[in-house]
């Protein structure tokens, strides 16, 4: 028994022993000075400490301290460094801080006697990005001290100081800076009389004695908290004492208070800014420090804690950094550390911050207090957790945790917030409770959380929380109790704000709400909301007792109960539930209960939602299962006020959204009243296009039981000045609103009926967007019909003027974007004073214009400028349209290096026509190896025609600029019997070019070639210039000619000049002339009896361009250099007729001569006839040919020799290792033949491989009936592997193959070669099945059939 005892004592002594030794061990704290050679560079290098960059600076005097003493609220209220400056001139420490931080905005404290305007004119030169700088300066340093506390904000708690006592503002400097306090100087009672006269101050902090601050001061605030020590280092500590629990001890500042007995304040006053970022104490010191400081500070830190000395060691010893810097760890075992043991490494100063927890979504950071609450802004990517409710009015202004700031400067980055910072992690509020937040701020985006984005885990941001008895005041934008601004998808759900709650917005706001402000791209679920918002100002818009302003949110499940009082002029969408639902999908399962005052010509006023809807009417936003209790009281003169929704959204003159929203309101039920007001409905306001369905009301309108469900219902009709929009009966168009509706309806026809003045539209968004059908870049120049204007717009002889457009990272840019269609068509306008800026395809009037008729009589006059990268012209960018009875007056500029396409009339136009038109202006086209630039039009590619059309021009080009012409920069076709047409024309130009430029011509530069296009482009386009004329000058450039600058196999013909090039009046028509035989072929003409000789891969691909000619291989051929092959002449599925489709055939003779053509590739998968020639016409013969080694895809008519054949093929061998891809019509030799002759073919190893893709070959599976007179019911049943059966009148007729592709119908005979052709589309929303001829004649129609015994 003895024995156990004594081994029990000395394991008890043991524990003991090693318990006091970790209880005494000590630790030290990390050290750091901060000093530099004097005040002004020690306040710099505070600065870099805390500053990467400011957008804010504060400038104070470093030698006269009162006026700055009240800085440090106004810096922290703009995340601002102080800096200082003496009287007169700017150190050149300040000089560079300024430099690296370029603010934009700075602030400098004190008048002109304190601050000169000397300084002022320093730092505008260091400074120029500086266009915000303001002084704050009084009479008397009273004055200043006021004029500051105004700038800071109103603030229900206040900190008074004595001017004449420094120590006590710089000690509590920071506490106030984090808590929103401004610091007044109270020596002058009236000066602080004044301010409480304006300002409702609930407490007041006194630093100071009563012989530091008179007794009289305490009858000023009914709550006074006086705090004062013995002496300036005790006040110190006292303050210290005061607000331990809400300081941040991570960091420590020292900062000497005097020196050798003169004060030293200038360091603390620098460091007070950077103190009061996270609530850093600043200690003063005087060769020792407040013992009572050093327990605090030593019960507080932990060992990442950093103390930070400022100063030199005469201003702060070295032995009183050591001192402090020596911690017991004991102090450890009073941290609410919850780390399990085991395991190496540290923990992080945050673990000691919260009440347990590691910020993981698994363990996230717990918090038990009001203080750990405002740490959580430190970590704003963290996740956290309430552990208890929280109390937080110790807070008399609390600051939002997260901020927004914009991710740039541009315009279209202004809604778009920076990461780094807003809160990013998550908020679980645990069923706990935030109560009494007081906030009255200035900025943007506040609530207890100002700015929230998804987190990285893309789950729920902030939730399960409730938050009571707030009263927020806001003066911007985004101004809500709980989130200012919720943006990037972040969901919100289960937050409750009940209570006594009141959200105000003043001057400018927009987006106030009682538990969110606005809100982007989320769902808000089960969310209630309890509050009272007001609303002071005109012109603010988006307000909801929920929330402010919804962008592509849905709602579900909430409720709002509480008012909305309206004291502004025009406010726009004031809803009991929300603001605004715009363009989300839907609203389900809500209610509210309240009551709203609006004042005069206040609009879009719902029971429920302010304004809701998208800009689809086949997509509506669904309003459902919603109930309504709403007083509602309104102004005469304000509108569109319902019990559910006031209107779509829509405000007269806002270009982006020229028509309506719609909605759908199903299953709804209001009751209450309406008093005011017009177009008033018991469920809606306004309605566009929009529906109501099953709503029931018992609300009343002006006391009438009776009152429409509808107040004001509109359709697409009604917006315009009169017509139907059909060919015959156009939309009219009268004023700038209804022009701009165009955009909404763009396949409708338009004629204006007055002059239209566009001068209110800042920047024009143009009418139809230029989208290509796909990604693929055979489909990159043909437009997406759905977003083109595809219309008729008629001018009617009326004038479109002052229209201002800066998209300079756009395609489509003009009045018209894009314009596309069979019917389409811009006709009759006059334009006016037009200003573009884009990136591609840039015209005044026509950006991009796509489409069969013309482009006719529009003129373009006044001062026009026009700006771009590729494709410049005055009335049209760029295209495939006729421009007939044009006139352009305009300086266009190309901007870049490499640039293609610019005219004064167009930048660049290809298979069309230029008939009487002219230009008259300025063309500059500077950059290095621009091409194609002139004065009426850059190119007239692959065009029938350029007739009687003239241009007086000056043109200016860069160097090694290419295809420069009076008229035209290059022109041409590839065919040499129907070459391009320039006839009875005329241009006087100045054309000065760079000596490099080459291809310079009065009339036309040349035919189009450019070493980079020569794959697929690899000779020059052909001309004929007849019966024209030139004059003026060309000086500089080489290859130039007073009519042509190059001609290939073109002609010029009849014409004259008087042009001279580089002072020579008897220069040549043309620069330079070229055959094709010398560059084409290796011998013949072309003809029958003399067919062109191919013996290079390069001139079997020049086949192409001469699609009529005769040819003869001399040679085998490789093709392996090709990674693609571009089969030689094409099938166009997007012609209109049978002509159209083989217009682009092969038509000529190509005899193999027995050569070989091998290591074919070509991926088509997309194309109709693909093959070494994709379609061959009735008339061509393809003979005499061995092909190896091929390798071939595409859609449909897919053969290694040609793809869809009309005419004769024989003696063709293919051999080697083959592969021959298609869904349709695939074959060795020939892939679709249609009437054509295949002779003494052979085929020795070919593998044929049918693609699976049902429904690209098959868009109408499914059973289709149409009734036959005086026969009957005949059923059409298309399967899903490419066959059909026909049933008349109940019975099997017949079955056959088919394929359909791109609007094309194909049948197949027995053999799978070609039958019949014909196109097809669906009408009435797909109920309708059409089919014509390729004539374009209707043949016969089907109806959707639900099932074959139906039809019998």
């Amino acid at each position: 028994m003895k024995l156990k005892r004594i081994l029990g004592l000395i394991v008890s002594a043991t524990m003991l022993f090693s318990t006091t030794v970790f209880a005494d061990s000590s630790y030290s704290l990390n050290q750091k000075r901060i000093f530099g050679r004097d005040r002004y560079e020690t306040s710099a290098l505070i600065s870099q400490n805390g500053w990467e960059a400011a957008s804010t600076v504060v400038i104070c005097n470093g030698e006269n301290f009162p006026d700055a003493l009240c800085a440090a609220p106004l810096a922290k209220k703009y995340n601002a460094p102080i800096l200082l400056t003496n009287k007169s001139n700017l150190s050149e420490s300040t000089k560079k801080e300024l430099s690296r931080l370029n603010p934009s905005k700075i602030i400098i404290i004190g008048g002109s006697g304190v601050i000169t305007d000397t300084v002022l004119s320093e730092i505008k030169i260091v400074v120029p990005k500086a266009s915000d700088i303001t002084r704050l300066g009084g009479a008397t340093r009273y004055d200043t001290s006021k004029i500051i506390a105004d700038k800071v904000g109103k603030s229900s708690s206040i900190v008074l100081v004595s001017g004449k006592a420094p120590a006590d503002a710089l000690s509590i400097s920071y506490i106030a800076a984090n808590k929103g306090m401004p610091i007044l100087l109270a020596d002058n009672k009236d000066s602080v009389i004044g301010y409480s006269k304006n300002n409702s101050v609930e407490k007041a902090y006194i630093i100071g004695g009563e012989s530091v601050i008179s007794k009289d001061i305490d009858s000023i605030f009914k709550n006074n908290e006086r705090i004062y020590g013995k002496d300036r280092y005790d006040s110190n500590e006292k303050i210290l004492e005061k607000f331990k629990d809400d300081i941040n001890f991570s960091n420590i500042y020292l900062a000497s208070a005097e020196y050798n007995g003169v004060d030293q304040f200038a360091d603390a006053l620098s460091v007070s800014a950077l103190a009061a970022k996270n609530c850093n104490p600043i200690i003063l010191v005087n060769g020792a420090i407040n013992k009572d400081s050093v327990s605090i500070i030593k019960s507080k830190v932990d060992k990442d804690s950093k103390i930070t000395a400022l100063g030199g060691t005469q201003l702060v010893a070295e032995n009183i950094l050591t001192d402090l810097a020596n911690v017991k760890s004991s102090n450890e075992e009073k941290k609410p550390s919850k780390s399990s043991g085991g395991g190496g490494g540290g923990s992080s100063s945050s673990t000691y911050i919260f009440a347990g927890g590691n910020g993981t979504v698994s363990s996230p950071y717990e918090i038990a207090s009001a203080a750990q609450l405002n740490k959580v802004r430190d970590y704003l990517d963290k996740n956290f957790v309430l552990a208890a409710d929280i109390d937080l009015s110790s807070y008399a202004n609390w600051e939002p945790i997260g901020a927004f700031k914009a991710i740039s400067d541009k315009p279209e980055d202004e809604e778009t917030p920076d990461p780094k910072f807003a809160f990013r992690g998550s908020f679980n509020g645990n069923g706990h409770s935030i109560s009494n937040l007081k906030i009255d701020r200035k900025n943007m985006a506040i609530g207890l959380f100002g700015c929230i984005i998804e987190n990285e885990n893309k789950s729920v941001v902030i939730h399960n929380l409730i938050v009571k008895n707030v009263n927020v005041t806001g003066y911007n934008d985004l101004i809500g109790g709980v989130i200012g601004h919720q943006a990037s998808g972040a969901p919100i759900e289960k937050i409750e704000l009940i209570g006594d709650n009141k959200i105000t917005g003043n001057d400018k706001s927009a987006n106030v709400g009682g538990i969110v402000g606005g809100a982007m791209n989320s769902n808000i679920t089960d969310c209630k909301s309890e509050a009272n918002i007001i609303v002071n100002g005109d012109g603010n818009n988006l307000v909801g007792i929920l929330g402010g302003g919804f962008g592509n949110c849905s709602l579900s499940g909430c409720s709002a109960k509480g008012s909305i009082t309206v004291n502004g002029k025009e406010v726009y969408s004031i809803g009991g539930l929300a603001g605004c639902i715009h363009e989300g999908a839907y609203v389900k399962d809500c209610s509210s209960d309240v009551t709203i005052v609006a004042a005069e010509k206040d609009f879009m006023v719902g029971g429920l939602i302010g304004h809701a809807g998208t800009f689809d009417e086949n997509n509506p936003t669904v309003i459902s299962n919603c109930t309504v209790k709403a007083n509602i009281k309104a102004a005469e003169s304000a509108s569109r006020i319902g019990g559910v929704v006031g209107s779509g959204f829509y405000i007269d003159g806002f270009e982006y959204y020229p028509t309506p929203s719609v909605y759908k309101v199903e299953n709804c039920n209001t009751e209450g009243s309406v008093i005011g007001g017009n177009e008033v409905g018991t469920v809606a306001g306004y309605a566009y296009n929009s529906v109501l369905e099953n709503c029931t009301s018992t609300m009343t309108v002006n006391d009438k039981a009776d009152a429409p469900q509808i107040g004001k219902s509109d359709t697409e009709a009604s917006l315009f000045a009169g017509g139907s929009g059909t060919k015959s009966d156009p939309y009219q168009i009268a004023n700038a609103s209804q022009f701009n509706r165009i955009r909404r309806y763009l396949d409708k026809n338009y004629i204006l009926t007055a002059d239209i003045d566009l001068s209110t539209y800042e920047n024009w968004e143009p009418i139809g967007a230029f989208k290509p059908i796909s990604d693929k870049p055979e489909d990159e120049e043909t437009p997406d019909i759905t977003f083109a204007f595809s219309g008729i717009f008629n001018g009617n002889g009326h004038k479109t003027s002052n229209i201002h457009i800066s998209r300079d990272n756009s395609a489509g840019v003009g009045l018209f974007g894009c314009v596309a269609g069979d019917n389409a068509s811009i006709q009759n306008l006059v334009v006016e004073n037009v200003t573009v800026l884009g990136k591609q395809l840039v015209g005044g009037v026509i950006g991009y214009g796509s489409f069969k008729n013309d482009a006719a009589s529009i003129s373009l006059i006044g001062k026009n400028s026009i700006k771009g990268g590729f494709l410049v012209g005055g009335i049209v960018g760029g295209g495939f349209c006729n421009i007939k009875n044009c006139n352009a007056n305009a300086e266009v500029t190309l901007f870049g290096d490499n640039a293609q396409g610019i005219g004064v009339l167009a930048g660049g136009m290809e298979g069309c026509s230029l008939i009487s038109c002219s230009a008259t202006g300025t063309v500059t086209a500077l950059g290095k190896g621009n091409f194609s630039i002139a004065g009426l039009s850059g190119a007239a590619q692959e065009s029938p025609s350029v007739e009687n059309c003239n241009a007086d021009v000056i043109i200016t080009v860069g160097e090694n600029s290419s295809m420069v012409g009076g008229l035209l920069g290059n022109a041409g076709t590839y065919d040499i019997e129907k070459p391009t047409l320039i006839k009875n024309c005329s241009v006087n130009a100045s054309i000065k070019a760079a000596d490099s430029a080459e291809r310079i011509g009065g009339i036309v530069g040349g035919g189009f070639y450019l070493d980079a296009y020569k794959d697929v482009r690899p000779v020059p386009t052909v001309y004929k210039v007849v019966d024209s004329k030139t004059s003026g000058s060309i000086d500089g450039g080489k290859i130039i000619g007073t009519i042509a600058g190059h001609a290939y196999n073109s002609k010029v013909e009849n014409c004259t000049s008087t042009m001279t090039v580089n002072g020579n009046s008897n220069a040549v028509q043309i620069g330079k002339s070229e055959t094709v035989k010398t560059s084409s072929f290796a011998g013949g003409s072309g003809t029958e009896g003399d067919p062109y000789q191919i013996a290079t891969a390069d001139q079997l691909n020049s086949v192409r361009k001469y699609l009529d000619k005769h040819f003869k291989l001399t040679a085998d051929i490789d093709l392996a250099s090709y990674e693609n092959w571009e089969p030689i002449g094409a099938f166009d599925s997007q012609a209109k007729d049978e002509l159209g489709y083989f217009a682009n055939a092969f038509t000529g003779t190509f005899d193999g001569d027995n050569h070989t053509i091998s290591n074919l590739t070509i991926n088509k998968k997309d194309a109709v006839g693909v093959g070494l020639i994709g379609a061959a016409s009735k008339s061509s013969v393809v003979k005499n040919l061995k092909i190896e080694n091929i390798k071939a895809e595409g859609s449909v008519a897919v053969g290694s020799v040609i793809g869809y054949n009309k005419g004769l093929v024989e003696n063709i061998t293919l051999s080697g290792t083959n592969s021959i891809n298609a869904y349709s019509c695939a074959s060795g030799i020939v892939g679709g033949n249609e009437g054509g002759t295949i002779k003494n073919c052979n085929v020795v190893g070919a593998t044929i491989n049918m693609l699976d893709n049902i429904s690209y070959i098959s868009p109408f599976v499914g059973e289709w009936k149409t009734n036959i007179d005086n026969v009957g019911t005949l059923v059409v049943d298309f399967n899903n592997d490419g066959t059909a059966s026909t049933h008349l009148n109940g019975k099997a007729a017949e079955s056959f193959k088919y394929f359909a592709y791109k609007g094309l119908y194909f049948v197949l005979d027995d053999n799978g070669n070609i039958e019949k052709i014909a196109k097809y589309k669906f009408s009435d929303n797909g109920k309708n099945l059409e089919y014509y001829g390729l004539d374009n004649s209707l043949m016969i129609t089907y109806q959707k059939s639900e099932s074959l015994k139906a039809a019998s």
